[in-house]
């Protein structure tokens, strides 16, 4: 995958050094499997994205271009550009991703661990099937409902109430139980919230440490009034109230073929998304 029609760049990302390769594989990921990012050590603020299909890079510019991250309105354009990894970097980061007995950590990419540059190509995080056409009633633009998925099921309403909270949590809604696993539909203050929270949530490992699942976090069409009210929560009073990103390279998934799961308008047809 990859190659011709496969790039684009992003400008105008927050140049604290908050969003990393992992972060932005955590939202653009929502749009088409993503193998390569480079952030510009430079110049922090650009990047480029490297998607397996043109189709990935193509919804990404349609609906994350001029879309708001932590006060910056992305610029998001297709590029002629390519991404290269040199073997310097590829052996830094094959050193980076071994234990401390010397084998190489069965969840790690042999991947740069630089959080400026990585590849993606064998991770179990990609969120569609390899060779699988791109569904597009499955796939939204940023809104402030998200649908949250393979959430283990001791874990509490109030664990994700709390964890969502930094981002204006207003809203909350279980989905009927599937299998070993729940559902959940999360209302947060905005769009730009709701990007925010994917990209630093997306694949948070919660439950009991012997049956820990990683939630996964997609955008959702659905109506935020029709979402159950919270009672009033205030929101977040700082930046420093924001909670630490999940490490999408050092967690095994849960075999991360999933396609983005399909939302109903009722309870009993989200459920039976294919997750």
């Amino acid at each position: 995958g990859g190659g011709v029609g496969c790039v684009v760049s992003v400008g105008n990302l927050p140049e604290d050094g908050r969003v990393k390769a992992d972060n932005l594989f955590n939202v653009f990921g929502c749009y088409g499997n993503v193998i390569r990012i480079r952030i510009n050590p430079e110049k922090k603020s650009s990047a480029l994205i490297e998607f397996m299909t043109p189709t990935g890079a193509n919804l990404a510019v349609r609906y994350l271009n001029e879309m708001e991250l932590h006060g910056k309105m992305l610029d998001i354009r297709p590029t002629n550009k390519t991404i290269t990894i040199t073997e310097e970097e590829k052996k830094q980061g094959d050193d980076a991703n071994k234990t401390e007995g010397g084998a190489p950590d069965a969840a790690a990419d042999a991947a740069p661990c630089d959080p400026l540059v990585k590849e993606y190509g064998n991770t179990l995080l990609h969120r569609f099937k390899p060779g699988e056409t791109y569904n597009a009633k499955n796939i939204y633009a940023p809104g402030k409902v998200l649908h949250v998925s393979n959430i283990a099921l001791e874990v509490k309403q109030e664990t994700l109430v709390d964890l969502f909270r930094p981002y204006g949590v207003t809203g909350f809604e279980w989905l009927r139980k599937v299998s070993d696993k729940r559902m959940a539909f999360i209302v947060v203050g905005s769009a730009a919230k709701a990007i925010e929270a994917v990209v630093h949530l997306h694949c948070t490992l919660l439950g009991d440490p012997d049956r820990q699942r990683d939630i996964r976090i997609s955008f959702s069409k659905k109506d935020p009034e029709s979402v159950l009210a919270l009672p009033h929560t205030s929101a977040p009073s700082s930046a420093a109230a924001q909670p630490p990103d999940a490490n999408t390279q050092n967690n095994e998934g849960q075999a991360g073929t999933l396609t983005p799961a399909p939302e109903g308008e009722t309870k009993e047809a989200a459920a039976t998304a294919q997750q």
